[in-house]
C-alpha cells in the first residue's frame, strides 16, 4: 500500500501520497538535503576551530582540503560522507574534552537535518493552507518534503543511535565494542641532550621519522608519541614534568610518519607551553603505530592510551621529583622548615598521569581463582577508578589497570588498589551496587589517617626509604594504622573489612589488619617495575608494552614482551638508545649522525667492546619484562622497590643505563653477563644499517634486482674469498 502523509486544514484534509512521478526531482532533493546535512558536520567542526584553537583553522582547512576541492565535493555530495581532520588540532590531549567536540559534531548533524524536517513540512503545510486544493502544488512540494523526512530519518539512525545503516537500505550493526590489531611499538631514550638542543630537536624529529616509516609496516591508519616535558602552565609544587601526548589519524593520501613528526614538532619543540628542563632531565619518545582490523581507525583509539586524565594526587617523594627542595604546605608540616632535607619526605600534590603503548590483544584478567573476561573488565574498571571508558579497545584497558596498580607513594591510591585488587575478596564485577565499591572521597580519607601514622614516624628521625627497606618497621606501621582503623566509625571500618563476615572487635581486627598490610606493601612497592610485573602475572593474551608514568619519567620506563616481539638497541657513542617492535627499526641509530659530532654510519672504529652498538632482543616467547634506569648517577633511592631489589642490574650504555630483566619463564637461563645474549650491530657484516629512503620505493626495488642476484651469485660461489660465505655456513 502507498504510504500517504496527510495534514489536517481549515479548508479540509489534504494527502500527500508517494508516487514515482518525479522520481528524478525527489531524488535531486535527496541529494541536496544530504549535502547540506554534511555541510552542517564541517561548519562545525569549524566554529570549534575557531573559537577554541583559530591558530590552527588554516592548518584544519588545509587537511580537509587535501585530496581535492573535487574530491571533497564528491564525497559531500554523492557518497554522503564528510571526512574531517583529527581533533588534535584543537591543541587539546584532555581525552574528555575530545569526546565532548567528537559528539558535537556528530550531534550537530541530525539537530540540523531534523530543525530543515520540521521546517519545510511547516512551510509546505503553510502553502497548502493558502491554496484551494493541494494537487495544484503537489507536484512541487511532495518531492521536497519527502528529501527533507529521509534525509532527517537518516540522520536519526546514523548520527543519534551511532548505527550504520538504515535497516530499510541494509544490515544494520552497531560499532564493535572491541578490535583486534596488528600493530607496532617504538621509541627513543635521549641520554645525549644534544640530540633535543641542536637545531631545535630536528635531529630527534629524524630519528622518529625514520623509525616510525619502518614500523608503518605493521600498520599505519593511525599513530602518536608521548613524551614528558616541564609544562610553564602549572606551578612547580604540583611536578611541571607532564605528558605531552602527540597523535593523528593518517588519511588516504598522507604519509603517518611526517604527520607525526609535524604534530610532535607542534606540540613539543616549537611549543610555547612546554619545554624540556635543562637540569639533565633526559627525555624520551614512546610511540605507536596502529591497524585496526575489525573497527574503525578513530582518533580515541590511537595509541599511547590513557584511562585516567590528569589529576593531583597527595604523594611521599619517592625521588620521583628532582627538585627536592620545594616548599611543603604549611598545613602540611608546620613543624619543618620548607627547605629543610626531611620536608622532602612529606606529602603534596603532585600530578599523576600515566601512559601504555600496546600491541598485541588483552583477553582476559584472573583476581582470586576466577577469571574475567575484557567485556566485564570495561565495565568495572569506570566503577573501581571513576572515569568513563575513554576507548571501546582493549589497550585502554591496560592503562585502566596501570592506574589502579602504580600507586607507590600515594596512600589513597594504595587503599584503592587493596579494595580493588589485593585483598581476598577483591572481585571484578560489572554491576556498581554489587561491586559496592568505596568512593573516591572514601579512599582520600583513610589516606589522610595512614599519612598521619607515617608521619609520626618521620619526625621521629626515620626516613621513607628506611621504613620501606625494614619488615619490622613496616610492622610497627601496620600496628599503628590498624589500631587508629579500630577506633574509627563503624561504616568506616566495615567498609574496609569486608573479608571478615563478623565485626573486627570480635577478631582483634584482622579484616583491618589485613587491609592495613596490603595498603602499606602497596604505597611502598608498586613502583613501575613491580606494576607491570603484577599485571602480566594475571594477564592473558599477547603483549608488547611500554609503560610510562610522569612519577618515574625523570628516570626510567618499562618494557614487556610476551607474544610480540621487542627490541632494544643501545649506542653508547652516540648517546642514545631506540627500541621498537620491529628489529629494523631500532637500527636508526647506526646511520644517524651526532649533532654536532662527525657521522659514524658502520662504527668500524669502535675497537673497544664497551663502545659497540648492541641489540637486545626481549624473551617474547617466554615473557619478559625490562626496566630501563638511567637515574643511578643523579639520585640516591634504588631504582626498584624491595620485592624486586634481588634482581641484578645490567650496566649499559658505560654505565649510564641500568637494565632490570624479569622473565616469566623459567626455561630460559639467563646469563650473568648480558653481552652474551646481545647481538652486535658494529663490526658485524651480517647486520646492515638502513638503506637510504627512495622517492618511489616500487621502482627502486625493481632496479635492485639485477644487483640482488649478482651478490647471491658471487657470494655463494665465494668470489669475493671471504671467510662468512653463505655457501659455506650452509
Amino acid at each position: 500500500m502507498p504510504m500517504t502523509l496527510s495534514w489536517h486544514s481549515h479548508s479540509g484534509d489534504a494527502d500527500f501520497r508517494l508516487s514515482s512521478r518525479h522520481p528524478r526531482t525527489l531524488l535531486s532533493y535527496y541529494i541536496i538535503f544530504g549535502a547540506l546535512h554534511e555541510i552542517s558536520h564541517a561548519a562545525c567542526a569549524s566554529i570549534l576551530h575557531i573559537i577554541y584553537s583559530p591558530t590552527s583553522f588554516n592548518e584544519f582547512l588545509r587537511d580537509f582540503l587535501a585530496d581535492g576541492v573535487l574530491a571533497v565535493l564528491f564525497r559531500t555530495i554523492l557518497a554522503r560522507q564528510c571526512v574531517l581532520p583529527p581533533l588534535s588540532l584543537l591543541g587539546s590531549d584532555d581525552d574528555r574534552f575530545v569526546a565532548w567536540a567528537e559528539s558535537m559534531i556528530r550531534q550537530s548533524g541530525w539537530i540540523f537535518s531534523v530543525v530543515l524536517a520540521a521546517l519545510v513540512c511547516s512551510i509546505a503545510k503553510l502553502r497548502m493552507r493558502q491554496q484551494k486544493t493541494a494537487e495544484s502544488i503537489s507536484t512541487v512540494t511532495q518531492p521536497i518534503v519527502i528529501g527533507a523526512i529521509i534525509t532527517a530519518v537518516e540522520a536519526l539512525w546514523t548520527d543519534l543511535l551511532c548505527l550504520s545503516t538504515v535497516p530499510l537500505f541494509g544490515p544494520t550493526t552497531l560499532h564493535s565494542a572491541g578490535a583486534t590489531y596488528l600493530c607496532g611499538n617504538f621509541g627513543v631514550i635521549v641520554i645525549n641532550t644534544a640530540w633535543t638542543s641542536a637545531d631545535n630537536g630536528q635531529h630527534t624529529l629524524d630519528l622518529l621519522q625514520r623509525m616510525i616509516s619502518v614500523t608503518m609496516m605493521r600498520g599505519a591508519q593511525s599513530g602518536g608519541v608521548i613524551t614528558y616535558c616541564k609544562s610553564k602552565r602549572f606551578p612547580n609544587k604540583s611536578n611541571p614534568t607532564v605528558g605531552v601526548r602527540s597523535r593523528v589519524v593518517n588519511k588516504k593520501r598522507t604519509d603517518l610518519s611526517k604527520l607525526i613528526r609535524a604534530k610532535v614538532k607542534r606540540d613539543v619543540f616549537t611549543s610555547p607551553a612546554n619545554t624540556f628542563p635543562s637540569d639533565g632531565f633526559v627525555p624520551f619518545f614512546s610511540g605507536h603505530t596502529r591497524f585496526a582490523t575489525s573497527s574503525k581507525a578513530t582518533f580515541d583509539g590511537t595509541h599511547p592510551q590513557r584511562w585516567s586524565p590528569p589529576t593531583c594526587h597527595r604523594m611521599y617523594n619517592f625521588n620521583i621529583v628532582p627538585d627536592r627542595l620545594v616548599a611543603v604546605d604549611a598545613s602540611t608540616s608546620s613543624s619543618f622548615s620548607p627547605f629543610s632535607s626531611s620536608a622532602a619526605d612529606f606529602p603534596r600534590p603532585i600530578r599523576v598521569e600515566n601512559y601504555v603503548t600496546h600491541n598485541g590483544d588483552f583477553d582476559f584478567y584472573d583476581l582470586n581463582g576466577k577469571t574475567y573476561d575484557l567485556e566485564v573488565i570495561q565495565k568495572w574498571l569506570p566503577i573501581a577508578t571513576g572515569n568513563k571508558l575513554p576507548a571501546m579497545v582493549d589497550s585502554v584497558c591496560i592503562a585502566g589497570f596501570v592506574d589502579l596498580i602504580r600507586c607507590q607513594g600515594c596512600f589513597s591510591l594504595s587503599a584503592r588498589y587493596a579494595i580493588c585488587l589485593g585483598m581476598p575478596t577483591s572481585r571484578i564485577l560489572g554491576d556498581p551496587v554489587a561491586a559496592n565499591l568505596p568512593s573516591l572521597e572514601d579512599y582520600e580519607a583513610i589516606g589522610v589517617l595512614f599519612e598521619t601514622e607515617l608521619d609520626e614516624m618521620l619526625e621521629a628521625g626515620n626516613t621513607v626509604e628506611s621504613i620501606s627497606s625494614d619488615v619490622n618497621k613496616r610492622r610497627v606501621l601496620v600496628s599503628k594504622v590498624t589500631a587508629k582503623l579500630l577506633r574509627e566509625p563503624r561504616k568506616t571500618r566495615y567498609i574496609f573489612s569486608r573479608s571478615s563476615r563478623q565485626s573486627d572487635e570480635e577478631h582483634g581486627g584482622e579484616g583491618l589488619r589485613l587491609f592495613a598490610v596490603v595498603t602499606i606493601d602497596a604505597f611502598f612497592d608498586n613502583d613501575l617495575l613491580n606494576t607491570t610485573k603484577i599485571f602480566l602475572a594475571n594477564a592473558s593474551g599477547s603483549f608488547g608494552l611500554c609503560i610510562t608514568s610522569s612519577l618515574d619519567a625523570h628516570r626510567q620506563l618499562c618494557l614487556a614482551a610476551r607474544g610480540q616481539t621487542l627490541s632494544i638497541a643501545l649506542y653508547p657513542k652516540k648517546g642514545i638508545v631506540c627500541f621498537g617492535s620491529e628489529q629494523a627499526a631500532v637500527k636508526v641509530g647506526m646511520t644517524a649522525e651526532l649533532p654536532g659530532g662527525a657521522p659514524d654510519a658502520l662504527g668500524k672504529t669502535h675497537l673497544d667492546i664497551d663502545n659497540d652498538d648492541l641489540r637486545l632482543d626481549l624473551d617474547d616467547l617466554g615473557g619478559e619484562i625490562c626496566l630501563l634506569d638511567w637515574g643511578r648517577r643523579c639520585f640516591k633511592s634504588p631504582a626498584v622497590s624491595l620485592p624486586n631489589r634481588n634482581v641484578p642490574s645490567h650496566r649499559l650504555m658505560n654505565g649510564r643505563v641500568d637494565a632490570y630483566l624479569l622473565q616469566e619463564s623459567k626455561a630460559l637461563h639467563t646469563s650473568d653477563v648480558l653481552y652474551h645474549r646481545m647481538t652486535r650491530l658494529t663490526r658485524n657484516q651480517f647486520i646492515k644499517p638502513l638503506p637510504v629512503e627512495a622517492q618511489d620505493p616500487v621502482l627502486k626495488d625493481i632496479k635492485d634486482i639485477p644487483r640482488i642476484c649478482r651478490d647471491i651469485q658471487e657470494d655463494w660461489r665465494n668470489m669475493n674469498k671471504s671467510t662468512m660465505s653463505f655457501n659455506r655456513l650452509t
